[in-house]
Parts: structure tokens; sequence; C-alpha cells
């Protein structure tokens, strides 16, 4: 990767990455350095309707509302929203 101040501006690839292999050496890395377990792999099992939680301005108050399937897929997510 060359950088020009601070600026990405162009990549250079100059070996192929397997990414079949990276599950295997996650696993490999966490066995050797998660010495008591503590992390597990979960599944995360969400509903058909979510609640939104949105400000329309930085000072206005918070705003609730449910979102179905269809709208879900409409959103754009947004890098502040987590």
């Amino acid at each position: 990767m060359q950088k020009k101040l601070g600026v990405v501006t162009s990549f250079q690839v100059s070996e192929a990455i397997d990414v079949t292999k990276i599950p295997n050496e996650i696993e490999a890395k966490l066995t050797e350095y998660d010495e008591d377990n503590a992390v597990r792999p979960t599944i995360i099992h969400v509903d058909d309707t979510w609640t939104k939680n949105s400000k329309k301005s930085l000072l206005s108050e918070y705003e609730q509302s449910t979102l179905s399937v269809e709208q879900q897929s409409q959103e754009v997510p947004s890098p502040i929203s987590f």
C-alpha cells in the first residue's frame, strides 16, 4: 500500500489471499491466546420488526419508530449509529 500525505492512493497486491483459510487462522489464534475460553461463538437471532431510535438534529429529542422487513432493507447504515 502506498501512502501520500496520509491518504491511501493505491494498493499493490503481492500475493493472493485464500479467504477460506481465515476461519481456521482465527481459531488457531483464539486457541493460542484465549487461555480461559472466554471467546465463544454465538448465533444472534433478530425479530422481523426492529425499533429505530433517531434524531432529526443534534439537539432534538429522540424519536422512536418501528421498521418492517422492507423498511430495514431501505435503511442506509450510518457510521454514527453504533
